[in-house]
């Protein structure tokens, strides 16, 4: 079969896998090994470092050496840290497949990943974005189960839904390249990539999900997205809080631009008017809790919650604000009990953004995904 860069003239859709690393020296050989055993043909592959402190980069180059698959393979090191999005930017410009997997370089993906994705695209010519169910893993590889189990899955995610806190798992996640054509790059300030680019594929087709476990998602330590029940200290929790609650107010920010230039109904019964009331809504909250975090003693918190609370912000949020305010250490013991053993997440919805701590918006176990190792 004869390609152009990736894509291919035969008529068969080419993807391009992004492999995206930072400081993963320890894990980064398995998952250029997971990229490069890849089924579906024709494939290019990305292998992109974020300017690494450690010796992720020169790992990758030795991984790379002598291959000579079916493969593309394009190798690039970034000559200063970008940071997460605007990396991810800079791999979409190498990249030239119409549809892009992404993956992290703790992460390792499983030899039919790509080709499963590609056929449910193929399938429903409608979705701009799919996800599929992983298997967590922990430093060591042992596995904890499947991500998503039991009878309950997630649902195809319109915009409204993804604007009100449920994303993807982003480690398992792909779009078409036609996402980024329609509304540019995301920008360096955006940190929650896998609810920025759904919510821009829900407005302008749909969001779908493969049943199939297709990537080990290794959750450990050192993951760019904390985890709060791997936290142990008041501080580390507080710190991942203010730049949690500051990442939303941004990206609420983008999806209200992103909302501005579509002039149609997404696909769905989630009209934009609907999209916009949700957002509005997500962003009121998102402003209460980052003055909340800002404000340096009780009485100017106590006005906050006043004003969160006129302004129609539940009072149970303003309870976890309090919580983890004044009595971090129980509530990091109760994040670790909710996790339940061994760390393990037990989802069964969507994944909400809007909290890394165990619960997702429906109340069942969750947690956000996609990460470029400790990038920013």
């Amino acid at each position: 079969m004869k390609t152009t860069g990736a894509r291919s003239v035969t008529g068969v859709p080419a993807a391009s896998f992004l492999l995206l690393a930072f400081n993963q020296q320890r894990f980064i050989r398995e998952a250029v090994r997971g990229a490069l055993e890849q089924t579906y043909s024709p494939l290019e592959i990305v292998f992109s470092d974020d300017c690494s402190t450690d010796r992720t980069f020169e790992i990758m180059r030795e991984a790379l050496g002598g291959y000579s698959g079916p493969h593309r393979v394009v190798l690039n090191r970034n000559e200063s840290n970008l940071g997460l999005t605007a990396h991810i930017d800079r791999a979409m410009e190498l990249a030239s497949g119409d549809v892009i997997v992404v993956a992290a370089g703790d992460d390792v993906s499983l030899p039919g990943r790509v080709a499963s994705l590609m056929r449910h695209l193929a399938r429903h010519p409608e979705c701009m974005s799919v996800h599929s169910n992983v298997v967590s893993i922990d430093e060591t590889g042992a596995e904890n189960g499947p991500w998503f189990h039991g009878t309950r899955r997630p649902d195809a995610a319109g915009a409204a839904d993804i604007a009100a806190g449920n994303g993807v798992l982003g480690a398992s996640h792909a779009w078409r390249r036609e996402v980024f054509e329609r509304f540019g790059p995301l920008g360096g300030r955006i940190i929650r990539e896998d609810a920025a680019i759904p919510f821009r594929a829900a407005l302008i087709g749909t969001v779908g999900y493969v049943d199939e476990v297709l990537v080990r998602y290794r959750r450990h330590g050192s993951n760019m997205y904390r985890y709060r029940d791997l936290m142990t200290s008041a501080a580390e929790l507080h710190a991942d809080w203010r730049a949690q609650a500051e990442a939303d107010v941004v990206l609420l920010s983008r999806m209200r631009s992103d909302l501005g230039r579509v002039t149609e109904d997404p696909p769905g019964a989630q009209p934009l008017a609907a999209i916009r009331s949700v957002i509005e809504s997500r962003d009121l909250r998102a402003r209460h809790e980052a003055s909340w975090i800002r404000a340096g003693s009780f009485p100017r918190r106590l006005a906050v919650a006043c004003a969160a609370l006129a302004h129609g912000v539940s009072p149970r949020a303003i309870a976890r604000w309090v919580a983890m305010q004044w009595l971090p250490r129980p509530y990091l013991a109760r994040i670790r009990w909710s996790a339940g053993p061994r760390g393990s997440l037990r989802p069964a919805g969507l994944v909400s953004f809007s909290r890394r701590e165990g619960r997702n918006a429906s109340g069942s176990a969750a947690a956000s995904s996609t990460r470029e190792g400790k990038e920013g």
